[in-house]
């Protein structure tokens, strides 16, 4: 990936801590990005909260289908009983191999309300990653559904039909759980694309998926905004796409299950009213060249994963220009987005798009081999921190150690950091209006990205 961290400066320019002549004060001055937000409470708590506040509007469309908040919130409730009683509890992590439903939605949020972690297993791996990242687990029940429990070896592990669970918890309350859990317990454990050797599973509490979608700058979320839930919940794009309106209040539209079409993603937008949408940076530009006015509904669409195409950015934004461009970037590691810019007329007319400043809560560090800040000019090493960096790798200690390090530039006890491999360049002062490509730090990443694209069929039928 060749990519820019330009413009990063652009909300800096006004800050006295930034006109200093020495460029190790840059990266205090770069990551404040605290904001009040319930850094405090888990994920299904603050979902439980949001029911309670809008307990009849739809927070779930799937095709004719649909669920209000406190349908959502009593069937997670049932079906989080029935895991508890199948030996759930506590970071207990769950396998979780299901299409695009409304089951699947619910399965996600019992697992977290059991107290447990989710494991998104995706149907079409190979069987032999899945046999691995079952073992490398030892999740003790994995939700599958009837149409996929003969494509897979599961014969070694509990494996339970989402039809039989949501049978079998039919009995059970609906009403909340009362353990809230703690903003610190694992929520998911995503496994990396293992294409530079053995998968690595990804441990995500819930503070950091809360960070993301809370009170955060990168994105707005209103209560009458529609997500389209396009990615595999095997792709940390899911976490915003799922989390982000259903923290907030705002609809989830679910795509059909099967592989989408340009048309079927289009369509979808149409159908459903979708305001908010993400792609990666390939699938971005597909659409811009084959479905453009099928993005006329959006508010937001965000992009990323690879470099976007500076043609297509002004393609879209000059046809939409209601819908707000935000170009994203972030590993996996650090809870789907580390940085991210909202595209501005002046990004429209320059060679490349920047990937803006750190989100909320995150902190950015451009390092030397000795983790010391950058001067102008030299060659480093990106660094992450903050409220959005995973615990770690599941049961990979040494490679833990090497990526997760204590953050020296941190005030809270604790603190870690993220090396991300990604290697930038401090081209200019970051004290310094910008003037276009040549006054902003560029990023030439020879880091493997740890997101997997997610597959389109290739014809639009």
């Amino acid at each position: 990936m060749a990519t820019t961290l330009g413009n990063m400066a652009s909300n800096w320019t006004n800050d006295p801590a930034l006109s200093g002549p020495e460029p190790t004060h840059a990266p205090h001055a770069w990551n404040s990005t605290l904001t009040d937000y319930p850094r405090g409470k888990s994920v299904h708590e603050l979902f439980a909260e949001t029911a309670a506040q809008s307990p009849d509007v739809v927070a779930l469309r799937f095709e004719d289908e649909q669920l209000t908040y406190r349908q959502l919130n009593e069937r997670s409730n049932q079906l989080a009983r029935y895991l508890q009683k199948s030996g759930v509890g506590r970071e207990v992590m769950v396998g979780i191999c299901l299409e695009r439903s409304i089951a699947m939605i619910v399965t996600i949020l019992a697992t977290l309300k059991a107290g447990g972690a989710y494991v998104p297993l995706d149907i079409s791996y190979p069987r032999g990653r899945l046999a691995f990242m079952l073992e490398d687990t030892n999740a003790p029940v994995t939700i599958t559904q009837e149409s996929l429990i003969g494509k897979f070896d599961f014969r070694a592990r509990n494996v339970t039909t989402i039809e039989q669970a949501l049978r079998a918890s039919e009995p059970e309350s609906g009403e909340n759980l009362g353990n809230s859990g703690s903003a610190t317990d694992l929520a998911y454990v995503m496994y990396t694309s293992g294409s530079a050797g053995q998968p690595k599973g990804v441990m995500v509490e819930h503070r950091s998926i809360v960070r993301l979608v809370r009170n955060t700058n990168f994105i707005d979320i209103r209560p009458d905004d529609v997500f389209l839930q396009l990615a595999p919940i095997s792709f940390d794009a899911s976490t915003l796409e799922i989390w982000a309106p259903l923290l907030n209040g705002a609809r989830l539209a679910i795509m059909p299950r099967q592989t989408p079409s340009l048309e079927d993603i289009g369509n979808a937008i149409q159908r459903y009213s979708v305001t908010t949408l993400w792609l990666t940076a390939g699938l971005f530009n597909l659409m811009v060249e084959q479905r453009l006015a099928n993005l006329r509904p959006l508010r937001q669409l965000l992009a990323g994963g690879d470099v976007l195409s500076p043609l297509h950015v002004r393609q879209a934004a000059n046809a939409h220009p209601q819908c707000k461009i935000i170009n994203g970037y972030g590993p996996t590691e650090n809870t789907t987005f580390t940085c991210c810019h909202k595209v501005r007329p002046v990004d429209l007319e320059a060679g490349s798009i920047p990937i803006g400043k750190p989100i909320s809560n995150t902190q950015v560090y451009l390092l030397d081999p000795q983790l010391k800040p950058l001067g102008v000019g030299e060659t480093g090493e990106l660094c992450a921190g903050g409220d959005g960096v995973a615990r770690g790798y599941l049961n990979r200690p040494d490679l833990t150690a090497g990526k997760f390090l204590a953050d020296p530039f941190s005030s809270n006890p604790g603190a870690r950091m993220y090396r991300t491999g990604d290697a930038p360049m401090a081209s200019s002062n970051l004290s310094g209006a910008l003037t276009g490509k040549s006054r902003s730090p560029e990023i030439a990443s020879s880091s493997e990205k740890s997101r997997r694209p997610f597959r389109l069929m290739s014809r639009s039928r």
